[in-house]
């Protein structure tokens, strides 16, 4: 009996420096705790997994988009794991709707340190011709007016603490050409010209304004394409692997891009996020997508 109280004895003592270092660790501050992350377009895909990301890293989480039960649903399930989240329904089509989010976001807090604005839409391919009106303007509204309204809500409160990062989701449309998404590209490319005018307005403010062009990630959005084709949807994966990209992995960049001094080159840029893959051109019809060469 003497003996095992020793063993036993002994097997605690050598546990101590093990349990002090979890101790440590689970005192140290998360990444980004104090942090304030704004995300529109976050009820799914992409943008939901930033907001996770970020809640599990520590930062306060503002989020938007157009449907209500979606939006509380990611709330409750990042509150519920102990994350900081705040969804606010909101369509950013209508600049009274982005005023209004913003101004119950400063009603919490004085600043924003970073914003995520992902909120788009990617109509099913349709012919230039056939396109309408109402369609058109739907697309601007929503990929770069929607975009706009919210940068000028952002930008007072990052100049005023002379810091922030601001991330727009772009699209590997504006590098290849997709057949029957010319108003989608264009709306993605004029996204372009803001974050490079961005980037140079406001770099004495210590803001930075980067892009995102993401191809085959496995969203709801692409997963209506895939329908539309009549394909399963790992036939529209990344061209240049073949493989279809996880949300996480968009988040997982988004984390890191936000980085301070570790990322203060990345500017005024929209990086491409196909894996080597720009110069494979995408043919899509109803029937089946050809892929080709340039």
């Amino acid at each position: 009996m003497t003996d095992r109280r020793d063993f036993l004895k002994l097997a605690s003592l050598s546990m101590l420096p093990l349990m002090d270092g979890m101790a440590a660790e689970a005192k140290q501050p998360k990444k980004y705790s104090g942090k304030v992350m704004v995300i529109t377009g976050a009820t799914s895909g992409i943008g939901e997994a930033t907001a996770r990301a970020f809640a599990d890293q520590g930062a306060d989480v503002y989020f938007c988009g157009r449907r209500k039960n979606l939006g509380e649903q990611v709330e409750s399930s990042i509150k519920k794991k102990g994350g900081q989240a705040h969804y606010i329904q909101t369509d950013v089509r209508d600049e009274k709707q982005v005023d209004a989010f913003f101004s119950q976001i400063f009603k919490k807090t004085k600043k924003i340190d970073f914003a995520f604005l992902n909120a788009g839409i990617a109509p099913l391919p349709t012919p230039l011709h056939k396109t309408s009106t109402h369609d058109m303007q739907d697309i601007m509204n929503t990929n770069f007016y929607g975009v706009v309204y919210s940068m000028r809500k952002v930008l007072p409160s990052m100049m005023e603490q002379k810091s922030g990062v601001i991330l727009i989701s772009s699209s590997m449309g504006v590098r290849r050409v997709i057949n029957w998404e010319s108003i989608y590209s264009g709306s993605k490319m004029a996204l372009n010209a803001l974050i490079q005018h961005g980037a140079q307005e406001y770099r004495k403010y210590n803001i930075r304004c980067v892009g995102l062009e993401p191809v085959g990630v496995r969203t709801p959005m692409l997963e209506r394409h895939a329908q539309f084709l009549k394909l399963p949807i790992e036939k529209l994966g990344n061209p240049a692997t073949g493989r279809l990209i996880e949300p996480s992995e968009i988040a997982d960049l988004v984390l890191n891009l936000c980085e301070g001094d570790n990322c203060r080159l990345i500017n005024g840029m929209s990086l491409d996020l196909s894996e080597g893959g720009s110069n494979e051109l995408i043919f899509f019809t109803k029937k089946s997508p050809s892929k080709t060469t340039s």
